[in-house]
C-alpha cells in the first residue's frame, strides 16, 4: 500500500520490490491510497479488504495506516513491513525500513550553518505524513541552535506542487 505513487521515490522503491518478488516467484499488487491526490480512509479500507480477500503473503506500507486497518491486518496474521514511515507505538515491534529523519535534517541544517546561511526554508509535504514531523522538528531545532530562521513552504507529496510553491515563495521574497 503506497501513499502517492506519483512521487518518483515510491515508483523506484516499488520497482525494486517488484523485481525482488518476481525473482522469488511472488507477484506484487500495488494499491495507491492517494490515487486522486488525497488520502481517503474509505479507499484504504476497501484496499485492505481486497488484499485480505486475496490472502496475500505480506503487506508493505509506505505511510501510517488507519488504526482499524492495522488491527485488521495483524488480526489476520499478515506480515507487515513499514517502509519510509515509522510504525505506530503499538506496532513498534514490526519490521521497518526508515531513514533517520531527525539526523538527516540536523545534518542539512549544520551544513547550511557551515556556509553561513541564516535564513532557511523547509519545503514540506502535507503534515499528515508521519515522516514529516521529525524532519521539520529537527530542522527547526538546528536552526535555533545556529541562530537561523526558517520559513515553511507547504507542498503536496507529488511531482507537480513543489515547483509552483517554491516559485511563489521566491517571487514573494525578491
Amino acid at each position: 500500500l503506497a501513499g502517492g505513487t506519483a512521487n518518483t521515490y515510491y515508483a523506484t522503491l516499488i520497482g525494486a520490490f517488484d523485481a525482488a518478488l518476481r525473482d522469488a516467484n511472488y507477484q506484487s499488487i500495488l494499491a495507491d491510497t492517494m490515487a486522486d491526490g488525497d488520502y481517503g480512509r474509505d479507499r484504504e479500507s476497501r484496499l485492505v479488504s481486497a488484499l485480505l480477500e486475496q490472502r496475500v503473503a505480506a503487506i508493505v506500507v509506505t505511510y501510517s495506516l488507519a488504526p482499524a486497518n492495522l488491527k485488521l491486518i495483524t488480526d489476520w496474521g499478515i506480515p507487515l513491513l513499514f517502509v519510509d514511515c515509522v510504525p505506530p507505538r503499538r506496532y513498534a515491534h514490526r519490521p521497518a525500513v526508515t531513514a533517520d529523519n531527525e539526523q538527516a535534517s540536523t545534518m542539512v541544517g549544520d551544513h547550511f550553518a557551515a556556509h553561513g546561511y541564516t535564513k532557511w526554508a523547509f519545503v514540506g509535504y502535507p503534515k499528515r505524513w508521519s515522516s514529516r514531523v521529525p524532519r521539520e522538528r529537527a530542522f527547526h531545532e538546528t536552526a535555533r541552535r545556529h541562530g537561523a530562521t526558517v520559513d515553511v513552504i507547504e507542498t503536496g507529496n507529488d511531482p507537480g506542487t513543489p515547483y509552483p510553491a517554491m516559485a511563489a515563495y521566491l517571487a514573494s521574497h525578491g
